[in-house]
């Protein structure tokens, strides 16, 4: 029988050091899982870190645990992955949100273009993270993926990203990402940008352009924000000469 992975975010991890998980993860252990004393889990704490523990107490807040091994330290991806999108309507955001998690983008960064409709609130995006960390346990991601405010596309233009990551527009038209997937290779940082319903404005390409971004292109069908999105992160995982993560 498979091992409960939960999520306890304020450990560090030491052998024989005792763990308080509180909030909506001690609900989740205690009503859903129907966790009891004595009960062994595998924590992690979305920054690398995993370890084996056995539950001593659960009351009605909180479960209190014990690491029982020695914590188990990943590395951080060769590949980062960051998608700068539009937002979609309704709950697809959620669903975006999610899947990119599970395929392992390291950051999610909320864009309001010039044809955006839908700007979350903070109290949206808080949500949004327990989403996150439901992904990354389904998933087996050891570091989580983080989750920004929404950045206006000229202030993204001006940040550090378009420096220091490969960045690549999705638009119709331009050269397939696929076929660049059979001869290239990618790792390092690469910031992923996906427009809105009805595509980025030719003024915001040429602005990219300009910035030094690259235009390449997901296909002969239009695409719905989320599965463009989904396809671009998809495509560079493949591109990555990176073994999968175990």
């Amino acid at each position: 029988m498979a091992v409960a992975v939960c999520y306890a975010p304020e450990a560090a991890f030491a052998e024989a050091q005792v763990v308080e998980v509180q909030g909506p993860e001690a609900h989740h252990m205690k009503n859903v899982l129907r966790l009891q004393p004595g009960s062994i889990v595998e924590l992690f704490n979305g920054d690398g870190a995993r370890a084996q523990a056995q539950i001593l107490k659960i009351s009605r807040r909180s479960v209190v645990l014990e690491i029982n091994e020695a914590p188990r330290i990943a590395s951080r991806p060769a590949l980062e992955l960051v998608l700068a999108t539009a937002v979609p309507k309704g709950d697809r955001f959620r669903w975006l949100v999610e899947k990119a998690a599970e395929l392992g983008a390291s950051r999610l960064i909320p864009l309001n273009t010039q044809r955006s409709v839908v700007l979350p609130g903070s109290s949206k995006l808080d949500k949004l993270r327990q989403t996150i960390v439901s992904a990354a346990k389904q998933s087996r991601q050891n570091y989580l993926m983080q989750l920004d405010a929404v950045t206006e596309w000229s202030e993204l233009l001006e940040s550090d990203w378009i420096d220091q990551a490969s960045c690549w527009l999705g638009h119709p038209g331009a050269e397939p990402l696929a076929l660049r997937g059979r001869t290239e290779t990618v790792n390092g940082c690469q910031l992923l940008l996906v427009g809105p319903e009805g595509g980025f404005t030719d003024d915001e390409r040429q602005q990219a352009q300009a910035a030094g971004v690259r235009t390449v292109g997901l296909g002969h069908s239009v695409l719905r924000v989320e599965t463009a999105g989904l396809m671009m992160l998809s495509c560079f995982r493949a591109m990555s000469c990176e073994p999968p993560a175990v």
